[in-house]
């Protein structure tokens, strides 16, 4: 009798929420209702920021009710304290993060990973942000194979692994193909779902668009650089997307809080 496919699933989000720029007293406010409204279990948050009177990380998490590890430090091209963040339902542990080495003053990343101890056993999240520059593939390379094996070194036996993030690099970048299976893999046996190909194959969504009024400064195309990822490999289906949409786009009306829209997938869990 052939194993039963899990029928129950894990909802994750990713969002960069452009840390203080634009008018961000009225942003934040916007961005806890979007994020209360897409009801995601585990969320990752990228380009979080803090400083004496505000904590972006604990102003959402308390809203929502979640538990939430941030990993934020001084960040000099913008000159704030910025980073990213882990928000969940169930308890997070074993927080850690690693700052990737680069040579380039603009080639800077930064990984951040816990355990959430969920009711149906352990998630590993992680939660990446890569180079953003255009021409900086090359560097963005050498990240995604430093996070691939950080993943895999804290990786624990059966555990289902999810990877969020802003990745600055669309689909059919060599950085995005390591992950997915499609080039040389980043770490031995270590392959991801693309929660948002594996569910919705062939819509463009996204994540940045020249349709959003805070992109119009950066030139630069539409693409979907934010992703939800998952490991192949899970026992029973476990971790295999089923669905996927978009956050922050505008779809849920009202004004637009982020440069980035959000994505959210359903993970087999």
């Amino acid at each position: 009798m052939p194993p039963s496919i899990i029928e129950s699933t894990v909802r994750i989000a990713s969002w960069n929420v452009w840390a203080n720029l634009g008018d961000w007293r009225e942003r934040y406010p916007r961005i806890v209702d979007i994020l209360r409204g897409a009801n995601a279990d585990v969320i990752c948050l990228q380009e979080v920021w803090r400083d004496e009177s505000f904590d972006a990380t604990k102003v959402v998490a308390t809203e929502l009710g979640y538990h939430h590890a941030a990993a934020v430090d001084w960040f000099e091209p913008m000159r704030i304290h910025s980073g990213a963040a882990l928000l969940s339902r169930w308890p997070i542990a074993n927080p850690d993060s690693l700052v990737p080495p680069t040579t380039h003053p603009a080639g800077s990343g930064l990984f951040q990973a816990a355990t959430i101890e969920g009711p149906r056993g352990r998630l590993l999240v992680a939660n990446a942000m890569l180079a953003w520059r255009p021409d900086h593939s090359d560097i963005r390379q050498d990240q995604a194979k430093a996070l691939g094996q950080w993943i895999k070194a804290r990786r624990g036996r059966g555990e289902a692994v999810v990877l969020c993030g802003d990745f600055n690099a669309g689909p059919d970048s060599d950085e995005i193909r390591a992950l997915t299976g499609k080039g040389a893999a980043t770490a031995p046996g270590l392959v991801f779902h693309d929660s948002w190909d594996s569910a919705r194959p062939g819509e463009t969504g996204h994540t940045w668009s020249r349709a959003n009024p805070h992109t119009r400064a950066a030139a630069l195309p539409d693409r979907r650089i934010d992703y939800v990822f998952s490991a192949w490999g899970g026992a029973n289906g476990l971790g295999e997307p089923v669905s996927a949409g978009l956050l922050g786009d505008g779809g849920e009306g009202g004004a637009i809080a982020s440069d980035h829209s959000g994505v959210w997938a359903d993970l087999r869990y």
